[in-house]
């Protein structure tokens, strides 16, 4: 399966976001905690929900994402570092698999999971990254959420991901020091039509879909600034969670 996204959240989780009006990406981090479970789209006129659970690494301060729930409707994807359960049915990653269920066509293969939904434009794709510690005795896995065809979600769709789909974005102020870029956004929402101000640097990141490096404009920490209302905000019960969040 080939994997074209503007839209991410992977890695620790990083989240990289194409938006009108920007010529390159914004990048900005979560900071988490171990167990958390963080809503990562809602959009009430597709009836799409995703959450995401948090893991802790060791000692360190980074998270990244254990578990990802994909549901709409007639549909329920539970997907974990070891298996997808589509419904109440349980696969494993291994060779490519492709079927629908309930008219919703699901594909799966060694490290990859998308669905597209019936009757609308909406491609969600899972991720699955599996890296072998140095003494071999342990692995670290976890996941990445992208969304691959977002042409069917409603202007109001949010969560921290689904949010951007339909912010605009411009530069209000744009300056160098140390050889480094920095500027002023301009933030507007369809949910906040009254413009915010942030700040942004210029860096690089990994967009893991890709696996390219590629330079973005980096918020500071949970997207402060950006990001409609606080972090706490989009937390969840559970992964089962449907309860629409209000920001």
């Amino acid at each position: 399966m080939g994997l074209q996204s503007t839209y991410t959240s992977d890695g620790d989780p990083e989240f990289i976001v194409s938006v009108e009006g920007l010529h390159k990406s914004l990048c900005f981090k979560v900071e988490g905690q171990e167990g958390e479970i963080i809503r990562l789209v809602q959009d009430d006129h597709t009836g799409i929900r995703v959450n995401a659970r948090l893991f802790g690494v060791n000692e360190s301060k980074n998270t990244y994402i254990s578990t990802v729930s994909i549901i709409r409707k007639n549909i329920v994807i539970i997907v974990k570092p070891q298996t997808v359960m589509v419904n109440r049915e349980i696969f494993v990653w291994g060779n490519i698999t492709a079927f629908l269920i309930r008219g919703h066509r699901v594909v799966l293969d060694e490290n990859l999971m998308a669905v597209t939904f019936r009757r609308i434009n909406v491609t969600a794709i899972v991720r699955r990254h599996v890296f072998p510690s140095i003494d071999e005795t342990d692995e670290l896995s976890y996941l990445g959420f992208y969304i691959s065809d977002a042409r069917g979600f409603s202007q109001y769709t949010h969560g921290l991901l689904g949010q951007f789909l339909y912010k605009r974005v411009s530069i209000d102020n744009l300056r160098y020091r140390n050889g480094r870029a920095k500027a002023r956004l301009n933030v507007v929402s369809p949910l906040k039509p009254i413009a915010r101000r942030a700040v942004a640097t210029l860096g690089e990141s990994v967009n893991r879909a890709l696996n390219v490096t590629a330079s973005c404009w980096m918020l500071r920490k949970n997207g402060r600034g950006v990001v409609d209302g606080q972090y706490r905000n989009y937390v969840v019960e559970n992964m089962r969670d449907l309860r629409l969040l209000e920001f």
